[in-house]
Formats: structure tokens, sequence, C-alpha cells
């Protein structure tokens, strides 16, 4: 008895097919109201902490820890503004030191790719010397409640 072979791509993109139409029910939890700035400015700080961690650990997953970091701020962008007594003198300038500071951060994690062995300690000391930064520019800049 002979099978054809032929007939198992068609059967294997079907059953892709049909996992995604059962998925598409899928209700998304969304929360009953938006966070406030102090959370979002807590938020912030903790992630920082649990970075500055990870350094001090020499954690073997620090690369992955710092795309996650790049993708928070990013997100962070959208709510950034300024307020008195701030360093920066408009949203825009706030929003570019923040962007300066991920433009570090994803050099350094795209330093940490073409690396053979683990992070150096001058590879943690580069990455502290950039969380630093970041915490400056965070400290300096308000956020706003997300609409």
């Amino acid at each position: 008895m002979t099978r054809d072979f032929r007939q198992a791509p068609a059967v294997a993109l079907l059953g892709v097919f049909l996992l995604n139409v059962i998925g598409c029910g899928v209700d998304v939890d969304v929360p009953k109201r938006a966070p406030t700035a102090a959370e979002i400015k807590g938020w912030s700080d903790r992630r920082l902490t649990a970075m500055e961690k990870a350094v001090r650990d020499k954690d073997w997953k620090l690369p992955s820890r710092v795309s996650g970091l790049i993708r928070y701020l990013r997100g962070l962008e959208i709510n950034v503004t300024i307020g008195p007594g701030q360093e920066f003198k408009n949203t825009q300038e706030a929003v570019q030191a923040l962007d300066t500071v991920i433009v570090r951060l994803e050099g350094w994690y795209n330093e940490s790719r073409t690396r053979r062995e683990g992070d150096s300690d001058a590879d943690r000391a580069k990455l502290q010397a950039i969380l630093d930064e970041a915490k400056k520019v965070l400290k300096n800049v308000k956020v706003q409640n997300p609409r």
C-alpha cells in the first residue's frame, strides 16, 4: 500500500486554517480603567531596577531582557510629556532623549548578538551606563495618562 504524500501540505494548511478560525472567538481581557501616571512611572522604575539587578547578577538572559526593556520604552514614548521645572524644553525634546537611550540599548543588544561568549564585565559596564542615562531621562519627564 502506497501513500500519496502530495496531499500532506494541503492537510497541514487546512489544519492551521482551522486552528486560526477556532481561535478567533477568544475575548481580550481589557482593564476596567486606564493606568495612572504614577503607576506608569512605577513600572518604569521597577523595570530599570530589575535590569540593574540582572547586570549585577551577570544574568545570562541579559540580551533578551534588554530587548524587553526596549519594547517597553518604545511604548512609553507615546505617553511622555513635560511639566514645570523639567530639564527638557518641550515634549519633542523629551521624546528625543528617550529615543536616544532606546537607540543605545538597541546598539548594545545588536552587539550582544554577535558575541561568541557571554557578556564581559566591560559589556555589563557599558549597559549600566546606558541604564543610568535612561534613569536620568525618565526622572526628568512626566508620563501622562494614556487615553
